[in-house]
């Protein structure tokens, strides 16, 4: 079992973080997800990034002390980002220091490979799920977010 989280679609990353800045609620299980859209299918892993960070609870509770940050202007978002991300991946930044806002993927993959025994499919996962939340720390840019799309019958079912 690895130590750090990872999901294989990086842009559910970013969603699910729009979505909270948007407002957070006080409880984020896969029932909230689903509603949302949010991660079709993966929503186990969403969750374990958020539980990981300390933003919500073994129970999906959200953590006020640690989600403050969600609710004020995009550069004290930023900075309570990275400050959630050097807690919990202390680890890595006691391994490289701040390299780890500049490391490429190759250097992180094989960072958490080491750290954590995994494959390099894992490997890779775990550091794309890594840039990507450092990017919405504002450091690099964050991957596109794709939007669910309805079939032409769902539309005609809601007219």
């Amino acid at each position: 079992m690895s130590t750090f989280p990872y999901i294989a679609v990086q842009g559910a990353v970013a969603q699910t973080f729009l979505q909270l800045r948007k407002g957070f609620p006080s409880k984020v299980d896969a029932g909230y997800l689903k509603r949302l859209r949010i991660a079709p299918a993966n929503e186990s892993y969403i969750i374990s990034i958020l539980r990981f960070l300390g933003l919500i609870d073994e129970d999906g509770q959200q953590q006020e002390a640690a989600t403050d940050f969600f609710f004020r202007d995009d550069e004290a978002f930023k900075a309570g980002l990275e400050e959630r991300l050097r807690d919990a991946y202390a680890q890595l930044f006691d391994d490289l220091g701040d390299d780890a806002l500049t490391a490429d993927r190759e250097a992180l993959t094989n960072w958490f490979r080491a750290a954590d025994r995994t494959s390099e499919l894992v490997g890779q996962r775990q550091a794309s799920t890594f840039l990507t939340l450092r990017a919405l720390a504002g450091h690099g840019q964050p991957p596109a977010i794709r939007t669910t799309t309805r079939t032409k019958g769902a539309a005609a079912l809601d007219e």
